[in-house]
Parts: C-alpha cells; structure tokens; sequence
C-alpha cells in the first residue's frame, strides 16, 4: 500500500544543516541528512501526482523509498530546532502529526532531545564519535547564530516594522502590508501603546510579534516570520514569560474574535478576551491591526471586540473605516454593543415579553413563551395540558384565567390533573 510520508527537516532546520554542509564539505552526516530530506520530498511530490494508472510512478516509488531505508530509520520524523534551547523538536515513532489551521506543524504528540544524539539515533550509517563532535559543534554554532528574541519599543518599533530591516523578504513576514518604508508613519498607535518582539539576526530580523501589556495579563498578537518553524519558538518565548498568545496565527478577518491560550491553567486550553485599550490621544493615521482593530473613535479605544467599536483598523494606507452602527442598550444589566442596523450584536436578543434587546449574559430562554426573557425576570414552573414542566414568567401565569395555582404548583387549566369542582380547580382524585 502506498502512502505519504512524513517530513524530515523543517525549513529552519534543513537551512542550518544546508550551511553545515557548505561550510563543512566532508561533514557526511550533513550529506546524508540533506539527501534523505530530498528523496522524502520528491517521493511525496510523486505521490501527489498520483492519478488512475498508478503503476509507473509506483514503482519510482518503491525505489525511492527503498533508498530512504538505506540512510534512515524511521525514528523520527518532523525535526525542527528549538531556538530558545540547544535542542530540536522531534515527532517519535508512533505518533500521529498534528497541523495547525495554518498547516504548520503542531506542538503536540513532540519530544525534544539533543541534536546529534537525535541524529545518531535515525541515521542507518554508523559514523565515529569525532565526527558527531564536529557536527554537534558545528550545529550549535549554527543554532546560536541563528538569531535572538529581543523586545523593543518606541521608535525601534517602526524600525524593524521595515522591510530594509528583513533578513529575506519571504514567509509571512516577508509579504506584511506594513513593511513598506511609506507605512512608516503609521505606528505611533504602537510607539505609544505596544511593545515589538522580534527575532535578530545582527540588526535584521527573522519574525516579529507586537506585544500588549494590559492589566489582564501581556499579550502577544499574530507572528510574522521568515520561516515557519519560527512561529512555536515565538510560543515558546510567550510561555516561558508567562504571556497570552493567539490560538490562530492565520488572519483574522473584520467581525471575527480571537481566541487566546494564557497562562492561567497552563496553556492546555484558549478563551476568549474582551480586551480593550484606552489611547493618549488621536491619530491621523493607524497602523493595519491584527486583533484590536476595533477603533471606537467617539471614546479613543481599541477593542478585540467587534461590537465596541465604529471602525475598523484594517486597512493598508493609514486610514480607518467607519461604519455606520447601530447602539444596542440591555433592558437587563444596561450594558451597551454595537452593530449594523440589518444585525444584533453576537449573541444579543430582541425579547417582546422585556419590549427591548437583552445581551448574552442576560438572556434566558422561555419555553413557556417560546422565546427569550430577562435572566432577573421572576420564573415558575407550570404543567401544561399535556403535563409537561414548562417555564413561565411569574407575572404572565398570575394575570392568565389559563393558569391555576394548587399549592405552591402552577397548572395549566386543561391539564388532565386538573378539575374545577364549581368554586376552584383541584388536583383530580387518583380513582
């Protein structure tokens, strides 16, 4: 039976290898590595063209795959260095891949180990220990060379926003729309308000990620990176301070929350935040933002709340689109949201029995009225005619001839428990 393979080499990782191997022609280990990585992906290039007559390309296949078994064990899988440690990320034998909605490689199912010993441990060939020294020398250097996360703020802010400032102009990062020197004049929301985590390189960088410090707790918005390995070493700096980064690195579109992993149970589940920020003061130009784009420009905040805000903060050259918003005011609590006059506010009701709109948190649902009620709105159970329990505002049922009390139970007349014995109704005798 034929099937896809799983990747050897991230790119970040088979980057570092490919200097080795150029720095260091004799290094084999490098050589055999490199090789491997390339027959793994024509293999799963010709997989990928796989139509109705398979047999040709088949048995390419079996060749190719014949010869990955002569260079590597099938240990390992999906190796990507760590840089904030002397370590690469490993699938084990065993474990299924998992992707996220970006299509880049998930952190679960992974180990860690150390880089040759890893290597050791996949490569069929048994190479002398010096040699493993060298490499193992050689991939350190390449590791620690590779760059270094330093938060910034102020000025340096637009500085590395540029794209005079990119390592290579590739990967997310690469095609940002506020790279351009033009933009330039654009950031003083995040000079003022934000800080830059940045991946350096010498004075160039290699990823970036704006950083909110806010009283409920630092966040860190969408990563843009050279390469997409990079984005779990960018995780891999929030967790270990303790900071609040996005369960989606993908973009966000308007209208949409955001969902946050934070430190509060370990980083095992995400939520959502109703984040806002209030600014200094008003710019005549904002940046394009990932998630508080929210722009209430009558109150000078940013939101990650799309119905507290009359603007959008997502566009490309500097200006902000206004809509026009209705405001929604809860008969309940008095909290107030926004949104198009055609639309309610996510998760807000219009209820006839409260003559008004009612917010999230305070809605309930009437099976009774079939429809939605103030959660403050005193309630009682009533058995209905065909002896359901159903749920009744107290006021509705007391001012109904439809509805009798016996005892301390609501009924509803043409309930089959329920007689009227000339003077009042009564609960039928068990005959």
């Amino acid at each position: 039976m034929v099937e896809k393979m799983l990747p050897l080499l991230s790119d970040g990782l088979r980057k570092i290898i490919e200097n080795i191997r150029e720095k260091h022609p004799g290094c084999d280990i490098a050589k055999e590595l490199l090789l491997a990585d390339d027959l793994i992906i024509g293999y799963n290039d010709l997989y990928n063209r796989l139509w109705w007559d398979k047999s040709a390309e088949i048995s390419v296949m079996t060749v190719i795959r014949e010869k990955i078994e002569t260079l590597i064990n099938d240990e390992a899988r999906m190796l990507s260095f760590r840089h904030n440690a002397f370590e690469i990320s490993y699938l084990p034998k065993g474990k299924q891949a998992i992707y996220t909605s970006t299509n880049t490689w998930g952190r679960e199912n992974r180990q860690t180990a150390k880089p040759a010993r890893l290597i050791q441990k996949i490569l069929i060939r048994e190479f002398k220990c010096k040699e493993f020294e060298d490499f193992s020398n050689w991939i350190k250097n390449e590791m620690i060379s590779a760059g270094e996360f330093v938060l910034v703020s102020g000025s340096d802010i637009t500085k590395y926003y540029n794209e005079d400032y990119y390592v290579e102009l590739i990967g997310t990062l690469g095609n940002s729309c506020m790279r351009h020197q033009e933009c330039s004049e654009y950031f003083k929301l995040y000079e003022d308000k934000a800080k830059l985590l940045i991946c350096k390189k010498d004075d160039k960088i290699l990823g970036r990620a704006i950083v909110w410090e806010l009283p409920e707790g630092v966040f860190m918005d969408r990563i843009y990176t050279c390469y997409d390995y990079l984005e779990n070493q960018f995780i891999d700096y929030a967790q270990n301070q303790k900071w609040h980064y996005r369960r989606s690195n993908s973009l966000l579109s308007d209208g949409e929350y955001q969902e946050w992993y934070g430190p509060e149970d370990n980083y095992t589940d995400y939520r959502e935040y109703d984040l806002t920020i209030k600014l200094d003061r008003h710019y005549e130009y904002m940046p394009y933002v990932d998630s508080f784009r929210y722009y209430d420009e009558h109150n000078n905040t940013i939101s990650t709340n799309p119905y507290k805000g009359n603007c959008r903060l997502s566009n490309t050259d500097g200006s902000y689109i206004e809509e026009d918003l209705c405001t929604y005011t809860c008969e309940c609590c008095g909290d107030t949201a926004s949104a198009s006059d055609d639309e309610l506010p996510v998760g807000w009701v219009y209820s006839e029995w409260e003559d008004g709109y009612l917010c999230e948190d305070c809605a309930i649902y009437c099976d009774g009225l079939d429809e939605y009620i103030s959660i403050e709105t005193t309630t009682v159970i009533v058995i209905d005619e065909k002896q359901d329990k159903k749920t009744y505002p107290e006021s509705y049922v007391e001012d109904n001839s439809d509805f009798c009390k016996i005892g301390d139970q609501w009924y509803s007349v043409y309930c089959d428990a329920v007689e009227y014995d000339g003077t009042s109704y009564i609960l039928k005798k068990d005959e």
